[in-house]
């Protein structure tokens, strides 16, 4: 018996050391995240994804309107109506004085 109150005593012990410290922490990380709210860093920072959120709504198309249209360039396919056993084109010579 008496060991399991010695453990309680133990564990209520470890708890209050344990908030005190937590609490001591918990003000720290409130004191620096203020200061960091408070610098010019973090409003430039905040300036800064900001344009970028409003450059991205400005590209984006307007709901329900079409899509734009895709910039693609589509090259000519190689004739292969001759069939299979077509003649394959003359590979070309190198320019003289090449490399």
């Amino acid at each position: 018996m008496k060991w399991r109150l010695a453990l309680v005593a133990g564990f209520v012990a470890g708890y209050v050391i344990g908030a005190r410290a937590g609490r001591a922490r918990d003000e720290q990380l409130r004191r620096r995240l203020e200061r960091l709210r408070d610098s010019r860093v973090f409003d430039r920072l905040q300036a800064a994804v900001e344009l970028g959120v409003e450059r991205l709504r400005h590209d984006e198309p307007a709901p329900g309107a079409p899509p734009p249209p895709a910039d693609v360039t589509v090259e000519a396919a190689p004739d292969r109506s001759a069939g299979a056993g077509a003649a394959r084109p003359e590979p070309v010579p190198p320019a003289p004085g090449g490399p």
